[in-house]
């Protein structure tokens, strides 16, 4: 098993940071600094210590415990471990059963949406869930201000050059059309802040209301506000 794999499955790091602690020569294996990457360490054998942690035949076990916990979060919780200002956060919504697990948000949802999101003490998979290259489809009910027609739909599905950029292809289901609202899903796979609100901004379009409400295959379902329960690990990686 290479080196950064085993500190990854550890769950003190994640692959890529688990590389730069072996450059930095931060890693021992048997008692000798190992700094060159792609080492290949046999775990039922070898003494890997980082730091002040003996890591030696633990990740299988480690990764056993490994939780994922998915929260409908309501409004006005913040997606942060704490929060300098004293606001009420995502942590406030786990269970206390799993408050010493080291769970940590799978990308964010701001104070003013709700809905779907995911928590776990995996740290190679928050980095492999939030990478650009392995982003999810993630699907979310919103209301807005205002008609959105048509030509506005076809636009925001090709992309629109939002702060320099150009948003990546999207899908949106009209679900109904008034002259002082429209509801509808939108489907994205990239997640840059705020980005379905200064998406239908860009077109005078104010969010009403936003709700996440799918992960990949991962539906919110009839989890209520509030509400918390421990998921599989493969309803995220379909």
């Amino acid at each position: 098993m290479r080196l950064n794999k085993f500190l990854a499955q550890s769950g003190l790091t994640s692959r890529r940071k688990a590389d730069q602690l072996i450059e930095k020569g931060e890693v021992f294996v048997n008692g000798k600094c190992i700094t060159r990457l792609g080492t290949i360490i046999d775990p039922s054998k070898d003494k890997v210590i980082l730091g002040d942690k003996i890591l030696d035949k633990q990740p299988i076990e480690l990764k056993k415990r490994f939780k994922y916990l998915a929260i409908n979060k309501p409004e006005g919780y913040v997606t942060t471990l704490e929060d300098p200002h004293n606001e009420t956060t995502i942590m406030d919504l786990v269970p206390k059963r799993l408050a010493k697990e080291g769970l940590k948000p799978i990308g964010r949802l701001d104070k003013n949406s709700e809905g779907l999101i995911v928590l776990t003490n995996d740290l190679e998979f928050i980095n492999e869930m939030t990478h650009p290259k392995y982003e999810k489809e993630k699907e979310y009910f919103v209301i807005i201000k205002g008609k959105l027609t048509t030509a506005e739909q076809e636009q925001l599905e090709k992309g629109i050059l939002l702060e320099g950029k150009k948003t990546l292809p999207c899908k949106i289901n009209p679900r109904e059309r008034q002259k002082t609202k429209t509801r509808l899903t939108i489907t994205l796979r990239e997640g840059r802040k705020r980005q379905i609100r200064k998406m239908f901004q860009h077109l005078n379009h104010h969010v009403l209301y936003l709700q996440r409400i799918r992960i990949g295959d991962l539906k919110l379902g009839p989890l209520k506000k509030g509400q918390s329960e421990l998921i599989n690990k493969e309803c995220l990686q379909a």
